[in-house]
């Protein structure tokens, strides 16, 4: 399955870990524009240079607000649930 970048090139990437990264971009196939993220990772038998992964998700750009709605919701949910459990460990050290 050959995707291949638009014409407007945006790219997005992070680390995740020392070896690898997320790289966010849009590519079209078929005649579709899709949204993927995907694992890049260092091939050293190749001099280190970036290559993707097979992990990763292509989603077309229809269901984006529908992405940035699941992403945000989940952050809220993890930010609460962070505090919730940074104060449960701060009560338990209080309790010595």
């Amino acid at each position: 399955m050959e995707k291949n970048k638009t014409e407007e090139s945006f790219r997005f990437e992070f680390d995740k870990n020392s070896l690898e990264k997320i790289v966010l971009q849009f590519v079209e196939y078929r005649g579709h524009q899709l949204l993927d993220l995907r694992v890049y990772y260092s091939d050293i038998a190749d001099g280190g240079k970036s290559k993707p992964g097979k992990k990763g998700l292509t989603i077309g750009i229809s269901h984006l607000d529908e992405l940035l709605e699941g992403v945000t919701k989940a952050v809220e949910y993890w930010r609460e649930h962070e505090r919730a459990s940074a104060g449960e460990e701060k009560d338990e050290g209080d309790s010595g």
